[in-house]
């Protein structure tokens, strides 16, 4: 059980939220899982940021994907992880240069 003391703008806006049924519980529990979801693409965008600018793993990366046989490995994961992180919009496109 968790109890926590709510300010007036939260009194108001858990008000507004549980109109389409849900009870105050559920919005509660859906909160969190979205602020859980929310951490873990923020920890994404800054792993994709880390890895786009570490040359010894990009360099890496590219090997893998030539042994591979990946026929766009030339492209390395510059443009693979770019759109990956593009497609999810956890980073903008300015990000991923071209």
């Amino acid at each position: 059980m968790l109890t926590i003391e709510l300010d007036p703008t939260i009194e108001q806006i858990l008000a507004r939220l549980p109109a389409d049924g849900r009870s105050a519980t559920d919005v509660v529990r859906e909160a969190i899982r979205l602020a859980d979801r929310l951490h873990w693409l923020e920890q994404a965008r800054t792993d994709a940021e880390r890895l786009g600018r570490d040359p010894d793993d990009l360099a890496e990366v590219r090997a893998i994907r030539r042994e591979l046989g990946d026929p766009d490995a030339h492209l390395g994961i510059e443009s693979s992880l770019g759109t990956w992180a593009l497609h999810q919009r956890i980073v903008p496109a300015t990000a991923f240069p071209a």
